[in-house]
């Protein structure tokens, strides 16, 4: 049989493990079967666990990445900095391919679902373009300035727009 936690016997476990990682420095890492051992979970299993601790040390400054199929890694400022610049964008640019190819699949719709539709998929195009890697470098370059003026610009030009269904033939 196994034991039973309780919700305070997770959150004493995952004080525990807090309790650890915080005073490790950037560039140490500890494995899974450390923290495993450490609440007499598997904390694999129990991987909330491992993430309140996680996002209590956030809390303080203090972050960590996961190293694949051994445990986490305490992470310096640079490497911050190289990660978390990179990851957000990544997740974005896989909800808006993940949000086109579905909406890519509506065709028998209303006018007025249509016009939401491509009004969708354009701002997804827009969002695409702006989130690749490539353009944090032109920004930092001066390659592209963003200013209040500028996005008006860019969605003031559809403002004045009647979209309509085009005609099929």
């Amino acid at each position: 049989m196994t034991q039973q936690h309780t919700i305070g016997t997770t959150g004493i476990d995952s004080k525990a493990i807090y309790e650890k990682i915080k005073t490790m420095n950037p560039g140490d890492s500890i494995s899974y079967q450390e923290l495993s051992d450490l609440t007499g979970r598997d904390i694999i299993r129990h991987r909330h666990i491992l993430i309140s601790a996680r996002n209590m040390a956030l809390k303080d400054s203090i972050v960590f990445d996961v190293i694949h199929n051994y445990g986490i890694k305490r992470l310096s400022d640079s490497e911050i900095v190289k990660i978390e610049s990179a990851r957000p964008l990544a997740k974005v640019r896989s909800a808006l391919k993940n949000g086109t190819n579905r909406l890519s699949c509506a065709k028998e719709i209303s006018n007025e679902e249509l016009i939401r539709k491509n009004a969708s998929l354009s701002l997804f195009g827009v969002i695409g373009l702006f989130s690749q890697p490539k353009r944090i470098d032109q920004v930092i370059n001066n390659q592209i300035t963003f200013t209040p003026d500028s996005f008006k610009e860019m969605f003031g030009m559809f403002a004045n727009e009647k979209l309509t269904r085009r005609d099929a033939t």
